[in-house]
C-alpha cells in the first residue's frame, strides 16, 4: 500500500467561556490526551473516499460542498480548497462524538494536516480547519480548532490570533476530571438557544458576556499564580452563567453536584444539553472525584493536558 500521510490532533476541553466566545468574549481551553489520527492516500479519479468508525462514503469532488452531508462536509471542503484531487481519508478517533470534547474540530485539524501533506503544500492548518468546520457549522467560533491545533492551554477571542499560555504558567498539579453524561448533544441546537436568548434580552446577555469575559481573564491570572482552588471557584461561577443561559439539565446539574463534593469546582464543558462536565482538581482530590462520578455510573477519566497537532508515523 502507498505510504500514508498521517496527522494527529488532540481533543479539547473548554475550561471557561463556552457560548460566550461565539459572541466575542474570551474563552480559555486546553488540549487533552484523547486524539484523532487522519491518514490520507492518493486515489485515482475525482472522488474523496472517507472511512471512519462513524461515517463512510465516497464523495464526488465535482459537486458543491454544500450538497454534502454535514458530518462529511468539512473533509470535502478541505480537499477542494487544497486542490488535492482524488484521495482516500481514514479517520481513527479516541474522542466520543457529541460529548463536547472537540471530536469534530480534532477531525478537521487532523484531516487538514494530513491532506496538506498529501498535496505537498505548507498551509496554516488551524485556518484550514476553522474554514472546514464552518462549512458545516457556520456559527463556529474557531476556538475548538485553535485548542486542537495549538495544544496546551489557549486563550482565544474570536477574530484575533489565539494566544498560547506558557507551560510555566500552568500549575503542574492541576488535574482535570472529565465525566460523560452519555447524552449526545447537538451543538447547533444549543448555540441557537443561546442566540435566541441574547436577541430576546440584549441588555441581560451583555451583562452575562461581561461577567464571562471577566471570569476568563481572572482564570488566566489564577493559572499563572498556581491557584487551583481559585480556578475551581471560577468554574462554579461559570457554571452559574451556563445555567442561566438554559444549556444545562437535571442530569448535568446532578453531575456537577457530585463533582463539587470532592473537587474545587466543576462545570459543563462544551455546548451543554448533554456531553461532559469538567471538574478542577489536584492530586489530593482527583481520585476521589473520579470515584464519585464513576460510582454514579458516568464514564469518567482524569485527563492530561496535551501538546498540539503534528504529523505521525503510521504502522
Amino acid at each position: 500500500m502507498e505510504d500514508a500521510f498521517a496527522y494527529m490532533a488532540p481533543g479539547k476541553v473548554i475550561l471557561f467561556g463556552e457560548h460566550f466566545v461565539v459572541h466575542g468574549a474570551r474563552a480559555v481551553m486546553c488540549a487533552i490526551d484523547r486524539r484523532v489520527v487522519a491518514e490520507s492516500y492518493r486515489r485515482e479519479g475525482n472522488t474523496l473516499s472517507v472511512r471512519s468508525g462513524l461515517e463512510s462514503a465516497d464523495l464526488p469532488l465535482g459537486v458543491p460542498t454544500g450538497s454534502i452531508a454535514p458530518a462529511l462536509r468539512p473533509f470535502h471542503h478541505i480537499v477542494r480548497s487544497l486542490g488535492c484531487g482524488g484521495a482516500t481519508l481514514r479517520i481513527r478517533s479516541e474522542i466520543p462524538p457529541g460529548a463536547g470534547l472537540g471530536s469534530s474540530s480534532a477531525c478537521c485539524v487532523a484531516a487538514a494536516g494530513s491532506l496538506a501533506a498529501l498535496r505537498g503544500i505548507s498551509v496554516d492548518i488551524m485556518d484550514v480547519a476553522v474554514s472546514a468546520e464552518r462549512s458545516a457549522y457556520p456559527g463556529s467560533s474557531g476556538a475548538d480548532c485553535a485548542a486542537c491545533a495549538l495544544g496546551g492551554v489557549v486563550s482565544y477571542v474570536r477574530g484575533t490570533p489565539p494566544a498560547g499560555v506558557r507551560p510555566g504558567d500552568v500549575p503542574p498539579d492541576l488535574r482535570l476530571v472529565i465525566a460523560d453524561s452519555g447524552i449526545i448533544h447537538n451543538t447547533g441546537e444549543m448555540v441557537d438557544i443561546v442566540g435566541r436568548g441574547a436577541r430576546a434580552d440584549p441588555a441581560g446577555f451583555a451583562a452575562f458576556m461581561a461577567r464571562a469575559d471577566a471570569i476568563s481573564a481572572e482564570a488566566l491570572e489564577r493559572l499563572a499564580a498556581g491557584d487551583i482552588p481559585g480556578l475551581g471557584r471560577l468554574a462554579s461561577d461559570n457554571q452559574a452563567l451556563l445555567e442561566a443561559l438554559g444549556v444545562s439539565n437535571d442530569i448535568l446539574r446532578r453531575m456537577v453536584r457530585v463533582a463539587d463534593r470532592h473537587s474545587y469546582g466543576s462545570k459543563i464543558t462544551g455546548a451543554g444539553g448533554g456531553g461532559c462536565i469538567v471538574a478542577i482538581a489536584d492530586p489530593s482530590n482527583a481520585a476521589a472525584t473520579v470515584s464519585a462520578l464513576a460510582g454514579e455510573g458516568y464514564r469518567t477519566f482524569e485527563a492530561q493536558i496535551s501538546g498540539g497537532a503534528h504529523p505521525v508515523n503510521t504502522l
